[in-house]
């Protein structure tokens, strides 16, 4: 029975006594009712529980979370407040509370000071000791720490998990063993101190301790060979600034970093206490004495302001490192980090830059873990940050100290890049001094399909070959298009070779590549099978852990530093590339402990979260031997100047729409950090099941305007799985990224070329326009689209439009004036997706000229125009090495555009006019036609009923276009 009310609903169930074993003995009986909702992956339940429970896999029996429930009198429940809380029938238990509560000022300061004044539990602090072991965990997750099992081989101090220890601790009370449970706490709470002690820069909770040594007073300030020299005494390093990469570089001697930028020369003047340095419109201004500072500026801009406040070091536990504090501004938003699944905007969050496995924290946790650990930061006040190290960091973003940003690096090289140009500019100059990003091939761009390789052997044919050629023929007859095909699986483990090859084969003849899975774990035992004269282990071209004393065997990856690398990975891969395997994931690698040690002299601290870059480098020159530049990589993880050599994808999310908002943010920041080849798996990978229908049509609808349109995981997500309508919507929407193949691809060379990203948040496009500085759930896609993904359950989305004018892509009649926010409902089958006035960008449609529509016949070139509010311009790439220019001139009645490289092209389509008069093509004006088939035979021009204009054109290299409206 269902009980509407305003604002909430309520059920009762009649459950009958037999389907729990009978009638409860006693005075009450444990019970507990779970429900989960599919579409946000909610579970509701009248106890607490804990993240992991969200684990599809876990979600199963645990007495901690029972209720106690007696029979007779009033029906009700009774609350209790305390974490260790006294049940009505007098067993003791300790539970959690409903909420993670954010952590307050000095809370971390007091909670080390406890743990580390912890006296032995016993009946009297039993119930504190409880409290703090809780709260500890809750913290913990805010501070991004993994309790899972499959981190643990990546930390030296063994292995706890917060709600075992909670279950354990309860069933040792129940049992009436308080001594054990006693005993058991207080081993759990050490155990948190070690793992602090180890995990933090200067060994306590939050990088709170007193032993950092500032940078107290600048002694002397000198010149040499294109550097300032800055002396601060014999307590801290020596610090170097240089002019550099069209900004500015402060780094500690000697060297540390993975990236050098040449030095810029520039001039320099004194003035007593006082040296002024510059380079082109970059200046510094340097004051010596106890009271000194350093003041970074562009023009008459400053940029970053330094002082004793600023800068300190640390020497603790073995380990050292630096840490920066800068203040914040009110309304400051900072973005970047790399991949972020819980926001793109960080100020109020604590940001962990350790590279981890971060299924586990988007399906169970709090979204704060990460793949991809880039130190590239972004401030609103106007300037660009990067930490030129691959050390373990932390960042405190507004949390201890509202208004101050402060990030901790357990590196003891200080090195430093800022820069004050615009968001883009400040990118292009990362992206020189890191690496441009690599140009995948064309068709690396158009749809994939595939799964994970569970997935093929559990389908109904229990035969991975079988499954995917029947996916693969079924598309084919459904004449809907793919140009890649993620085949993870066949011929795994170097078994069933047969089966690969004829996957392949039947791909390569419908015109898709196949794709295959690898990760770079590999035991010493596997080496040897693959590499002749391998010798004595410690000659393997693996990862060596001779250190390590521990009980548990570490994990060896490949070590991509040593001179046999590519003969293990060419060994490796010889049967695939003989059955043209032409890509593959390249998964995992987020696991080096500290113990490690390379073959070029580095250790897992600094490989840790620098591993992804050597991985990356060593596939794609693997994949060069075999293809040259006719290949793609996709990266799980990710690291500075990964893009130089791999795509990337975002890992593994739940198949909800919390999943795919998760994912959204992930893909906004990590472009936003130097990644611009960056593909979702689309639907999630994941969870319950495969996912709803209504999840799986809005996630299609946004993989059509991401960089990589690719389709993955555990369950079926091919489109025939859910109705006849979502495979409708499926086709409609892998055709229009067909459709879109030609300005994708554009914008794709703009990134190769340039470094800016193919997806660009607002904040970053439009750094003047307040009106967008907040907006995190939309972004532009190339220059001109702007797209805002629908990721919840209802229709309705705010859209927040920066400056400008802005058509409605599925609709011209919606025209919408830009610094204006719309809430509307958008049906089903459609994406808010705008085209920004002033636009000019190539598509490819068939004889229909709609959108959406298959090609498999025949396909056109056209481009897509936008009546411009002002005069502007702008380019497209249709290669490599073609870029053709546009211009755009506004009159008192319509609009002019000049446009280069339109040879081949044979239609114009141009949106967002109104009460045309006159379309006049280089000189001539153009006879006006009824209907669309009036195009077939003349250059002409139809006005469609919505307003869009088609013209036809013949051969023009070149053209002038002159739009006439009354």
């Amino acid at each position: 029975m269902v009980d509407h009310q305003a604002g909430f609903w309520s059920a009762a169930y009649k459950i009958p006594w037999t389907l729990v074993g009978g009638f409860p003995k006693g005075d009450c009986f444990a019970f507990q009712v779970y429900r989960k909702k599919q579409a946000t992956g909610e579970i509701l339940c009248p106890t607490p529980l804990d993240l992991y429970i969200n684990l599809p896999y876990w979600f199963e029996y645990d007495p901690s979370t029972f209720m106690e429930a007696y029979l007779g009198g009033d029906a009700g429940p009774v609350y209790g407040t305390e974490l260790y809380a006294v049940l009505p029938s007098a067993r003791r238990r300790w539970t959690r509370y409903t909420e993670i509560s954010g952590v307050q000022p000095g809370e971390l300061n007091q909670l080390w000071t406890e743990l580390t004044a912890l006296p032995e539990t016993t009946e009297e602090n039993v119930a504190a000791h409880v409290a703090l072991a809780q709260r500890l965990q809750d913290v913990l997750y805010q501070e991004a720490v993994d309790f899972f099992w499959d981190e643990a081989g990546s930390r030296p101090v063994g292995h706890m998990e917060p709600w075992n220890e909670r279950h354990v601790f309860n069933e040792l009370l129940a049992a009436g063993e308080a001594g054990k449970a006693y005993a058991r706490l207080n081993r759990f709470l050490r155990w948190l101190a070690r793992y602090i002690q180890w995990y933090y820069t200067d060994g306590t909770l939050g990088d709170q301790s007193a032993d950092w040594t500032p940078y107290e007073q600048l002694r002397q300030v000198t010149t040499k060979n294109s550097k300032i020299v800055l002396d601060f005494g014999n307590a801290v390093p020596t610090l170097e600034l240089i002019f550099a990469e069209a900004g500015f570089r402060l780094k500690s001697k000697p060297d540390g970093g993975l990236f050098s930028a040449v030095p810029d020369t520039f001039t320099v003047s004194e003035d007593g206490a006082v040296l002024r340095a510059a380079a082109g419109n970059r200046n510094v201004v340097i004051t010596r004495g106890a009271d000194w500072s350093v003041v970074l500026s562009v023009g008459d801009r400053q940029v970053f302001f330094m002082d004793k406040e600023t800068l300190s070091c640390v020497h603790v536990y073995g380990k050292d490192g630096f840490r920066l504090q800068m203040p914040l501004l009110q309304e400051e938003s900072v973005i970047g980090f790399g991949e972020r699944f819980n926001g793109v905007d960080q100020r109020g969050h604590i940001v962990a830059m350790y590279q981890r496995d971060a299924y586990l924290s988007v399906i169970a946790g709090l979204a704060n873990e990460s793949y991809k650990n880039i130190p590239l930061v972004h401030f609103s006040s106007g300037y660009t940050l990067y930490i030129n190290s691959t050390y373990r960091m932390r960042a405190d973003v507004g949390v201890q100290v509202q208004d101050r940003f402060s990030i901790t690096v357990q590196d003891p090289h200080v090195d430093l890049y800022f820069w004050g140009d615009t968001p883009v500019e400040n990118m292009a100059s990362y992206a020189r001094l890191t690496g441009l990003p690599i140009l995948p091939p064309r068709w690396a761009f158009e749809p994939w399909s595939g799964a994970g390789g569970g997935r093929w052997m559990n389908g109904p044919l229990h035969n991975v070959m079988e499954e995917q050629i029947g996916v693969l023929q079924k598309f084919k007859e459904l004449d809907i298009p793919h140009g890649g095909f993620y085949a993870e699986g066949a011929g795994a483990d170097g078994k069933h070779l047969a089966e690969l090859h004829r996957v392949s084969n039947f791909a390569a003849q419908n015109g898709i590549r196949t794709f295959s899975w690898e990760y770079s774990v590999m035991p010493a035992e596997r080496a040897k099978a693959f590499l002749q004269n391998s010798g004595d282990t410690e000659d393997l071209p693996i990862s060596k852990t001779p250190q390590y004393t521990g009980n548990m065997q570490y994990i060896s990856y490949i070590d991509f530093t040593h001179p046999r690398a590519m003969e293990l990975l060419q060994a490796q891969w010889k049967d695939r590339f003989d059955a043209g395997i032409c890509g593959t994931m390249v998964d995992f690698g987020d696991k080096i402990p500290d113990e490690a040690v390379f073959s070029d002299g580095r250790n897992g601290k600094e490989m840790h979260n620098g591993y992804a870059l050597d991985y990356a480098r060593g596939y794609r020159k693997l994949f060069e031997s075999a293809y040259g530049d006719d290949h793609v990589l996709f990266q799980r993880a990710g690291a500075p100047g990964c893009q130089a050599y791999a795509c990337q994808f975002g890992g593994d999310q739940p198949t909800t729409f919390p999943g795919m908002q998760q994912s959204l943010s992930g893909m906004i920041s990590v472009s936003a950090s130097g990644l611009p080849f960056w593909g979702v798996d689309a639907c999630g990978y994941d969870g319950f099941s495969g996912g709803d229908a209504e999840t799986y049509i809005r996630w299609t609808q946004w993989a059509a305007f991401c960089p990589l349109m690719r389709y993955h995981g555990t369950f079926p997500k091919e489109p025939w799985e859910y109705s006849e309508q979502v495979t409708e919507l499926y086709k409609f929407y892998t055709w229009l990224r067909e459709n879109l193949l030609p300005y994708t691809y554009s914008t794709a060379v703009q990134a190769h070329h340039r470094g800016i990203p193919m997806v660009r948040p607002l904040p970053m496009m439009f750094p003047e326009d307040a009106f967008v500085a907040q907006v995190t759930d939309a972004y532009m896609y190339g220059d001109h689209l702007l797209v805002a993904p629908i990721c919840t359950d209802s229709n309705r989305k705010q859209v927040i439009f920066p400056a400008g004018r802005y058509v409605n892509f599925f609709d011209n009649t919606e025209v919408v004036n830009g610094d204006t926010a719309q809430t509307r409902a958008y049906p089903i089958t459609e994406i808010p997706v705008y085209v920004a006035a002033g636009a000019l960008f190539p598509v490819e449609l068939n004889e229909s000229l709609e959108f959406g529509r298959s090609m498999t016949t025949s396909r056109i070139r056209a481009l897509v125009l936008t009546q411009p509010v002002f005069a502007t311009a702008g380019s497209w790439n249709g290669s490599d090495t073609e870029e053709n220019d546009y211009a755009f001139t506004v009159g008192s009645n319509g609009f002019s555009v000049q446009a280069k490289g339109c040879a081949g092209v044979r239609y114009l389509l141009v949106k967002g006019v109104s009460n045309v008069q006159d379309v006049i093509l280089n000189g001539v004006r153009l006879r006006r036609v009824p209907a669309k088939q009036g195009l077939n035979l003349h250059e002409a021009y139809f006005v469609a009923q919505d307003g869009t204009i088609y013209i036809r054109i013949f051969a023009h290299s070149d053209l002038q276009m002159d739009v006439v409206t009354r």
